[in-house]
């Protein structure tokens, strides 16, 4: 489940908010097994889909695929291991 209320994720989902929605009704946030098909039924491509909830978190201890405002996310915050400030964001130590 993402964390709705706090402000570290207040501008993503303000930006997903104001995004064109084809119609639809759209829930602010929803489990993967809410939608009959997550993969081809959100809005966003499932070649994308597949890559964030597949691949890119297939490390991590557990499941954390979520769905906000019909677009895939992930809702992972715990157990990693942290990093040094200069390794952020690309930052190699030399």
């Amino acid at each position: 489940m993402v964390n709705l209320e706090h402000p570290a994720n207040a501008g993503i989902f303000q930006h997903l908010k104001q995004l064109p929605n084809l119609g639809r009704k759209v829930e602010i946030s929803q489990s993967p097994q809410s939608v009959g098909d997550p993969y081809t039924s959100l809005l966003t491509h499932p070649d994308l889909v597949m890559q964030l909830w597949d691949k890119a978190t297939r490390k991590l201890p557990e499941r954390c695929s979520w769905i906000v405002y019909l677009r895939s996310c992930t809702s992972f915050n715990k157990g990693l291991p942290k990093k040094e400030k200069s390794e952020r964001k690309g930052v190699i130590k030399i």
